[in-house]
């Protein structure tokens, strides 16, 4: 009993060095001496099954002989709840995901311990090749969401811009226009404007790292998306205008500090500085909100910049009419 038992073992420990290698021939004389092998996996320990092996180091003719002799393999899931397809899809291997496709479809939409399908893991990638095979043979995989992301929205925010273009090209579904909105209320404009990844329509680059493949997919969007995007470019000029307003009345408040005009008109000097230190909270609070909510709160906080203007442009006319 305990002989069988250890040969049991050993010949699992050989189907697994095998499947690092790759190695078809071992495979066969292995299945040979116990064509039960596979299914003993199971049983054993290991989370990973052969065939997360195999796939992972990219073995398609070792993958292709598993899939043969047990293809609801395709269904097991490691410790991080990722079935093979995640793993071919996120390395790329595109052959591999064919066969694994062929086998089992069902298995585009599983979720791995995060809640990731393996589109969503090509996406990232931007495994074009693996991307365009997923969707041919799960259509509507492209409408799994990831924490509150859709599969476009994590094309822009991994820069899988190639990716992008074939989704919105082959997706016919509303929730893919530039408009869309995920969980945090950003579009795909927004996510792209806030990554540097958009031009207006004249071709002139709106932000320094600009890329010519993302010129010629902005360009196709529709014109609402561009309005939008070149109305959030004008949100952050004013704000960049109001802080030019802010650093002018605390300077001009320093500027009475240090002259005799404090002692003739003090309350046009605490006009100044509490009016210079609201917008220096305002600014601080903007950039936190940035780095933490991204850009949908930045356009609320540039509108607060842009309301207090004529405010400030009356508080420096009337200073200045009072100083004269």
């Amino acid at each position: 009993m305990d002989r069988s038992h250890d040969i049991e073992k050993a010949n699992v420990a050989a189907l697994y060095e095998a499947s690092h290698a790759g190695c078809e021939s071992t495979l066969n004389s292995l299945m040979q001496r116990d064509a039960l092998i596979l299914n003993k996996i199971s049983l054993t320990s290991f989370t990973d099954t052969p065939l997360h092996i195999a796939v992972l180091h990219g073995h398609l003719e070792f993958t292709t002989a598993l899939l043969r002799r047990k293809p609801n393999l395709t269904g097991r899931k490691d410790l991080q709840g990722r079935t093979t397809l995640h793993l071919a899809s996120a390395e790329g291997h595109a052959e591999i995901v064919r066969e694994l496709l062929q086998a089992n479809t069902d298995v585009c939409l599983a979720r791995d311990a995060v809640g990731r399908i393996p589109l969503h893991l090509a996406m990232m990638r931007g495994h074009i090749e693996v991307i365009e095979k997923l969707l041919n043979s799960k259509p509507n995989s492209f409408l799994e969401d990831f924490d509150g992301a859709s599969v476009s929205h994590l094309c822009v925010k991994y820069n899988c811009l190639d990716a992008l273009k074939l989704l919105v090209e082959s997706a016919d579904d509303d929730r893919y226009s530039l408009n869309s909105k995920d969980n945090d209320g950003n579009s795909i404009l927004h996510l792209a404007v806030m990554l540097r990844q958009t031009e207006n329509c004249t071709g002139k680059a709106i932000f320094s790292d600009i890329s010519p493949n993302e010129y010629e997919l902005f360009l196709s969007f529709n014109t609402t998306s561009l309005v939008e995007a070149l109305s959030v470019v004008l949100l952050v000029t004013m704000q960049l205008i109001a802080v030019t307003f802010l650093l002018s009345t605390f300077f001009l408040a320093v500027d009475l500090v240090t002259s005799d005009t404090v002692k003739e008109k003090p309350m046009i000097t605490w006009i100044l500085f509490t009016l210079s230190g609201i917008w220096l909270v305002l600014l601080v609070i903007a950039v936190v909100v940035l780095i933490y909510r991204q850009l949908v709160w930045m356009e609320g906080f540039s509108l607060g910049f842009i309301l207090s203007l004529p405010f400030a442009v009356f508080v420096l006319l009337v200073c200045n009419g009072i100083l004269q």
